[in-house]
């Protein structure tokens, strides 16, 4: 529980429980049901390249802003070790 609750009513996408993975079909659905004003891409834990495009897509076909939280990854970006958002042209 944090302030920010009492404010926003966030929503997790979560992970395949079958993968392990972001299942970005589920994702989408997920997204069109809700109809989030923003749809924030990030991970702390997650040991995999996320698909900007796909976020991207599924931010626009529901018209949320799309917000990237790197923070936890943006050392492997500036090491080269992780695709850079600029180069992707998302």
């Amino acid at each position: 529980m944090s302030l920010s609750g009492k404010y926003f009513n966030a929503r997790s996408y979560g992970l395949d429980p079958d993968t392990g993975l972001i299942n970005y079909d589920t994702l989408r659905e997920k997204a069109l049901a809700v109809k989030p004003r923003i749809l924030i891409a990030g991970h702390s834990a997650y040991p995999r390249t996320l698909d900007f495009k796909k976020f991207r897509e599924i931010a626009d076909e529901t018209g949320a802003l799309l917000m990237v939280d790197m923070a936890h990854f943006s050392g492997l970006v500036a090491g080269g070790a992780h695709p850079s958002l600029s180069r992707m042209r998302i």
